[in-house]
């Protein structure tokens, strides 16, 4: 039954689907779907991994998908092609379909700056293993040019050595067969530099696959350590794996454990003398089959810029899906709001619409403690058992499979 539920939900949202006529499609345009939701409004739609994003309400899309909660609507009209080359029409609520996207390789070279843009924009090229668009883009940015080399230029010294880019350019080359030069750049950039921490986690991921290429076995595998312990890549992961047997524990070490910390704490903006303290064990007991408390800990902060946009998540998911998310409590450190930012456009924006929105005052930080401290802000999404269904952000996808997880038990320990 409450699958059934769970997959009405679902339905409810998508509008109208039908065939769409064949037409031409720029590929610098659109989005590609990376992973779904396993229960969702996509998976309902079937869509893939490899299925394009078109268009949106007949137009090319602009902003990045993700941030659709940054522009609500009440409809949206997809346009999707599939990896046959067939096309299909979506109109559904301004729901999140629980899909995770990446642009297209075509969209990345036609938009990226190699004079100022983010070189975690590239990755996107990495993870596609578009080699040859990746060396020329990382090339670029590590000469400070707008435009490809000429045919001597690619033998000159790198005027931007330090550019987080000139790993990506080993790596690019590496896997075109020119090893050395590519362990290289990569070995003299990790020696003086350890961030982002996804480009390092790359860089010793590199580094493990040439100590492994030259019979070091041992060395490889303490630099897939090194990669793993600045950012988890399934690429190291599967390493360890076949190298080393090893198996690591996955991320969000609360996932299907009991939530730990059964809070009782005043809300704030209330007259103490007069309010309830909020009970976590009573939000439980108010929660149906399926439903989930959103739970937002900010340790000692009052807010930050992920804590609003967290909640312009939580705003979106709630209004869609009020059978299933049945509120959102923030557990924060202090009551005053710093006058100089404005982290809490999203709190007012959920408050003023009457959206289940409660903030907590947590003194000292007791309720962070129990969690382990974890970065401002972490959320747990926490069924009516108290099992926590999931740990980390609101993207759609963590969203649904909690969804999902809190609808079948899935993952929940005696």
């Amino acid at each position: 039954m409450i699958h059934s539920a769970l997959h009405a939900v679902i339905e409810r949202q998508l509008l109208a689907v039908s065939p769409g006529k064949p037409g031409p499609v720029d590929l610098a345009s659109c989005w590609r779907v990376h992973r779904v939701a396993q229960v969702s409004p996509a998976a309902r739609l079937g869509l893939v991994p490899g299925d394009l994003l078109v268009t949106v309400d007949g137009r090319p899309l602009d902003v990045p998908p993700w941030q659709f909660h940054l522009d609500p609507a009440n409809e949206r009209r997809y346009r999707f092609q599939r990896p046959d080359g067939s096309f299909t029409e979506v109109l559904a609520t301004g729901v999140d379909l629980g899909v995770e996207w990446v642009p297209t390789v075509e969209r990345v070279v036609a938009t990226w700056s190699p004079l100022d843009g983010d070189v975690l924009d590239l990755l996107p090229l990495w993870d596609a293993k578009a080699w040859e668009a990746l060396e020329d883009l990382a090339w670029r940015r590590c000469q400070g040019v707008e435009h490809g080399p000429g045919l001597l230029a690619r033998f000159q010294a790198l005027r931007n050595p330090e550019s987080p880019a000139a790993v990506l350019l080993g790596a690019a080359l590496w896997e075109q067969g020119k090893r050395d030069a590519g362990v290289a750049l990569i070995a003299d950039w990790l020696a003086r530099y350890t961030e982002p921490a996804r480009i390092t986690a790359i860089g010793w991921l590199y580094v493990a696959r040439q100590e492994h290429a030259d019979d070091r076995k041992s060395r490889a595998v303490l630099a897939l350590r090194e990669s793993l312990g600045r950012h988890r890549l399934d690429a190291t992961l599967a390493l360890l794996g076949e190298w080393a047997d090893e198996t690591v524990p996955s991320e969000g070490s609360l996932v299907g454990s009991q939530f730990p910390a059964h809070y009782e704490l005043q809300p704030l903006d209330t007259d103490p003398e007069f309010a309830d303290v909020v009970s976590f064990d009573e939000a439980l007991a108010d929660l149906g089959p399926g439903q989930v408390l959103v739970v937002c800990v900010l340790g000692r902060e009052r807010g930050n810029a992920a804590y609003n946009d967290a909640v312009f998540r939580f705003v979106n998911h709630a209004y869609w899906l009020p059978e299933v998310i049945a509120g959102l409590h923030v557990i924060a450190g202090r009551a005053d709001r710093q006058a100089e930012h404005d982290y809490w456009v999203a709190e007012d924006l959920a408050r003023g619409d009457g959206l289940p929105v409660l903030v907590l005052l947590d003194d000292y930080a007791r309720v962070a403690e129990k969690l382990g401290n974890p970065a401002s802000p972490r959320l747990y999404l926490v069924d009516r058992h108290g099992t926590v269904a999931h740990e980390g952000g609101l993207d759609g996808v963590a969203v649904w499979d909690a969804l999902w997880a809190a609808s079948s038990g899935v993952g929940v320990k005696p």
